[in-house]
């Protein structure tokens, strides 16, 4: 029972983190610059400041963002979403999911 738990609450909170998996983009005929300025650019677009003290990063000093914002903005780039995939965001490009 208690595996159970310890499951149920490792799962709960891949969920409320949003963007803690990482996800994977495609896009034939893209360069790591292109990719970078494209996910970047869609990251901008994203970018939701705190409603409490109006800071657009979290505690650990990532970007807060409406990651299905991001997600749409990147799609409509031209790129495929998914697990497996060309490209990910690195470690200092992490965002923190608001929504």
């Amino acid at each position: 029972m208690k595996l159970a738990n310890i499951s149920s609450i490792f799962i709960f909170s891949t969920f409320v983190s949003g963007c803690a998996i990482k996800e994977r983009f495609d896009r034939p005929d893209t360069t790591t610059e292109q990719f970078v300025a494209d996910r970047q650019a869609c990251v901008q677009e994203a970018t939701q400041p705190n409603t409490i003290d109006g800071e657009k990063t979290d505690s650990s000093g990532h970007v807060r963002a409406a990651c299905s914002v991001l997600n749409s903005c990147m799609r409509f780039h031209g790129y495929s979403i998914g697990l497996t995939g060309q490209f990910a965001a690195s470690k200092d490009q992490a965002v923190s999911c608001a929504d």
